[in-house]
């Protein structure tokens, strides 16, 4: 399984190939450890990013010429899912559940320490590489859904007033597949954890979901809606 890997997310150019296994030895064995470290221990969420672009940038679906979706020249027959902004009292419990499950190729921590990096074996072709991420993110959507994120359940308005993001859920949003890693040049941030799991035996996951999701974005993308419902609510005769 030949997957790409970057000097860095500003290096669109000049890959370096090498199997997926090698990666997860790199991440069980810390050769990004001392980046790592700094992030887990910055607590400005702007300095944390700015230290997290320094890391190796992974394109674990396939080989690459250059880090765009366009530029695949092989799919390696993975991918690569986030699970972000988890409680820390959950992570060994997430961390069970997804160590025991049958698609699971691989899972590591998250370089900032608060989510997990996961890998599944699917089919090698980037035209179901989309509607395959969509099988999977409903598939661990609902073994997660017990779990609750730090995320908060709210927006603000263009008016200053705030609303719930989602009105089914409660203060803070429930645990999820972060929804926008489904490009297949999706890049992973090379990490440490050196109870990295790695099952190569893991089971092939072939389902696909092809519904079409109206999706923003962006967070501004939402403030143009709100603005409109708005400015509707202002104007009865529109």
């Amino acid at each position: 399984m030949l997957v790409t890997i970057f000097k860095n997310i500003y290096a669109l150019s000049e890959p370096f190939h090498t199997e997926a296994a090698t990666i997860l030895g790199r991440i069980k064995n810390g050769n990004s450890r001392e980046l790592c470290d700094l992030i887990k221990n910055e607590w400005e969420k702007e300095k944390a990013s700015n230290l997290k672009k320094k890391l190796p940038s992974i394109c674990f679906s396939g080989k690459f010429s250059e880090r765009d979706d366009n530029k695949l020249l092989e799919h390696s027959g993975l991918i690569c899912l986030d699970i972000d902004a988890l409680q820390t009292e959950d992570l060994d419990d997430v961390r069970g559940i997804l160590e025991n499950d049958k698609f699971v190729h691989a899972c590591f921590i998250s370089p900032g320490g608060k989510g997990f990096k996961l890998l599944v074996q699917i089919l090698p072709d980037q035209e179901t590489h989309i509607s395959q991420f969509l099988a999977l993110e409903k598939y661990f959507n609902d073994k997660l859904k017990g779990f609750t994120s730090t995320i908060e359940n709210k927006r603000k308005l263009r008016d200053g007033t705030e609303k719930k993001k989602d009105e089914s859920q409660g203060e803070f949003l429930r645990v999820c597949i972060d929804p926008s890693g489904k490009n297949v040049s999706r890049v992973c941030y090379e990490s440490y954890d050196p109870q990295t799991y790695y099952n190569p035996d893991s089971e092939l996951f072939t389902e696909e979901n092809k519904e079409e999701k109206l999706e923003f974005s962006s967070a501004s993308e939402m403030d143009i809606i709100d603005g409109l419902y708005i400015w509707i609510e202002k104007n009865d005769s529109y």
